[in-house]
């Protein structure tokens, strides 16, 4: 009797023994894809070990919350999201749920995508700030807040990952859309004409990291995609980014988008 809200990695390849033991064991499963770009199925592979698992859409998971908790409280239920478990707020808030009224409730580790994206850049990993998300046109905002932190990392010397945003449908924000919006809010011009790192497929096949410049007219990406502002490069930095990936960039290029992202945020840094 018990809830397992179980991480299935990067998808089909990653599943970590603990999580095929526990999908075999299992009364109930739910697969959660909402947060994972479509093109990263986990259904059919969970049901190779499951043999059967429910769709759970974003209400199911909150709206319905108090419903899998009932369940959980008379069977084994898991829960498998992409990723790891707890990246997801709805996932947390789970947990918490269960714990509160007296259900047993355990985690799964499994690879975080996000943290693989800001490995395999090559980067110093002790140097991203804040995690940021530029919305697709279907939130109806515009990014302000994002130009923002991405402000803040910069004139502290940090990278920023940023990660683009998924549809409904499952399809995951555009490389050229998400450019053409961060330049839109770049009011302080911090944004605009760097080289970005564009980082596709992360621990997966066709996994690449590739410079891309800041600018309006780029096409779309293949894969699951996220970018990397370089907030303050480096020397040894650079120099693994040349000898992992062949991408060369000049640590000096980034000095002056530092100074502006400074003036922008003021004294308060």
């Amino acid at each position: 009797m018990a809830l397992l809200l179980a991480g299935a990695g990067l998808g089909p390849g990653h599943f970590t023994m603990e999580l095929v033991e526990a999908l075999r064991r299992a009364d109930r499963v739910y697969v959660e894809e909402y947060t994972m770009p479509s093109g990263l199925r986990l259904v059919e592979e969970v049901k190779r070990y499951a043999g059967d698992a429910v769709e759970a859409s974003r209400s199911k998971l909150e709206e319905g919350a108090a419903s899998i908790i009932e369940e959980a409280s008379r069977g084994l239920v898991v829960v498998v999201t992409g990723g790891h478990p707890l990246i997801a707020t709805t996932h947390v808030s789970l947990l918490a749920l269960a714990r509160s009224h007296g259900v047993e409730a355990r985690i799964i580790h499994g690879i975080s995508g996000v943290v693989a994206a800001m490995t395999v850049a090559g980067l110093d990993f002790y140097k991203y700030g804040r995690i940021v998300t530029i919305p697709g046109p279907w939130r109806g905002v515009k990014p302000y807040s994002v130009a923002e932190y991405i402000y803040w990392n910069t004139a502290a010397g940090l990278h920023t990952m940023i990660l683009l945003d998924i549809g409904e449908d499952g399809r995951q924000l555009c490389l050229g859309d998400a450019v053409e919006t961060l330049l839109e809010v770049d009011e302080a011009r911090v944004i605009a004409g760097s080289t970005l790192l564009l980082v596709a497929n992360a621990g997966m096949k066709g996994e690449r990291v590739e410079a891309v410049k800041a600018k309006p007219g780029l096409g779309c990406h293949d894969g699951v995609a996220s970018l990397v502002y370089p907030g303050g490069l480096s020397r040894i930095e650079a120099e693994n980014l040349e000898a992992i990936h062949g991408v060369k960039l000049d640590p000096a290029a980034y000095q002056e988008a530092r100074r502006r992202a400074l003036a922008a945020v003021g004294s308060t840094i």
